[in-house]
């Protein structure tokens, strides 16, 4: 087993973003530990937030898959860059009137830790509004994950 000793948070730091190289062989290897680490750090801070400020006790599985859940969604990002064609140009992006006599409705939806919101816009073949509607919604995750916790809700 590897016994490692940092004196200073800069040390420490410096470890996650420039691993030694003869821990891991491959720079693909360094990259993800050091993605890992990151997560990892990431996510105690957060639990050590949620414990202090909202007295929630972490669960240990569901740390593990939001843990692994995150590493696969940022490496999927991080390795593929190089495979990625450019974004097509704002330009050419546009709204497209429906067939005569149809009424077309957009959406959006945002999600985020604490609130989410929709909307919604309906249009009809002349590019009039007909009606628009928004909500936001109070969807405090940390909150509901902590109901789950304990049992609370169903696992859905």
């Amino acid at each position: 087993m590897l016994n490692i000793q940092f004196f200073d948070s800069h040390q420490f730091v410096n470890f996650i973003v420039n691993p030694p190289k003869d821990l891991m062989v491959e720079k693909t290897q360094q990259e993800k530990f050091t993605l890992y680490a990151a997560l990892i750090l990431e996510f105690v801070w957060q639990l050590r937030n949620k414990a202090v400020h909202e007295g929630i006790k972490p669960w240990k599985e569901e740390l593990k898959r939001c843990v692994q859940r995150k590493f696969q969604e940022h490496w999927k990002v991080v390795s593929n860059k190089s495979n990625r064609s450019p974004p097509p140009p704002s330009a050419s992006i546009h709204w497209a009137k429906p067939e005569k006599n149809a009424i077309k409705i957009n959406y959006d939806a945002a999600v985020g830790v604490e609130d989410s919101a929709v909307a919604l816009i309906a249009r009809d073949w002349r590019g009039n509004l007909v009606f628009s509607i928004s909500y936001k919604v109070n969807t405090s995750l940390s909150k509901r994950m902590q109901k789950r916790y304990d049992g609370q809700l169903p696992l859905l």
